[in-house]
């Protein structure tokens, strides 16, 4: 790993071939459990790294989300080991629960993370939490890779809002809300670019697996 400071200028694939330093492509995939191939890819920007990728370089390497998926702030966490937990009453800062996968598959693993952000001025909800957009899906909805989305489990969700959905096995996503189809919960992505359009797609869930729904309220790029 590097010791020296990473410059700012380094676009995604350069920030993870920094995070790489002297290991070999094979080596450092060996770590995070994936292949020197996707690695390459990763590192030539071919491809988007997901959520798990993502917190296989938080846990091995103590990597910043927020820096390696934006560029912004510092490359290591803070060396902090208390738990963040939001102060009650609407005032303090907003635990961010995880990477919120927005992808096609794009389900990852609810996960409290060592930062907190920002609490929005308005943003009142008590059990308020924010998680951090991985992947590109959701572009069209207005949610770019590296943002924090603010959600609001207090707040009934309207068709066409773009919402936080956790099924009861703790996986969770980012889509837009297309409401109920009888015991079927409906959500809307998009898929990967094809010729510079992107298509939309219909991802169905049983609603008596959904753990809750919270709508996006705010979005925004830095904690």
């Amino acid at each position: 790993m590097l010791a020296a400071p990473v410059p700012s200028v380094l676009g995604l694939g350069g920030r993870i071939r920094a995070v790489r330093g002297d290991l070999s492509q094979p080596e450092f995939a060996d770590r995070l459990g994936t292949s020197a191939q996707t690695i390459g890819r990763y590192e030539r920007d071919e491809r988007s790294p997901d959520a798990a990728f993502v917190r296989a370089l938080m846990d091995r390497f103590g990597i910043d989300p927020r820096w390696l998926v934006t560029g912004e702030g510092e490359m290591m966490l803070p060396s902090a080991s208390a738990p963040v937990i939001a102060a009650p009453g609407g005032q303090g800062g907003v635990p961010v629960v995880g990477l919120a996968e927005c992808g096609l598959r794009g389900w990852y693993q609810r996960d409290l993370l060592a930062i907190n952000a920002s609490r929005p001025g308005d943003f009142v909800d008590p059990e308020g939490f924010a998680v951090m957009a991985i992947g590109q899906s959701m572009v069209p909805a207005g949610i770019v890779q590296g943002q924090l989305c603010f959600c609001s489990p207090r707040t009934a969700p309207s068709v066409g809002d773009a919402v936080y959905v956790e099924r009861s096995d703790g996986a969770a996503t980012i889509k837009l809300y297309r409401g109920a189809d009888g015991e079927w919960l409906v959500l809307e992505g998009w898929l990967d670019p094809l010729d510079g359009r992107r298509e939309p797609y219909t991802d169905r869930l049983l609603l008596i697996t959904v753990k809750r729904i919270a709508p996006i309220i705010y979005v925004k790029r830095k904690l």
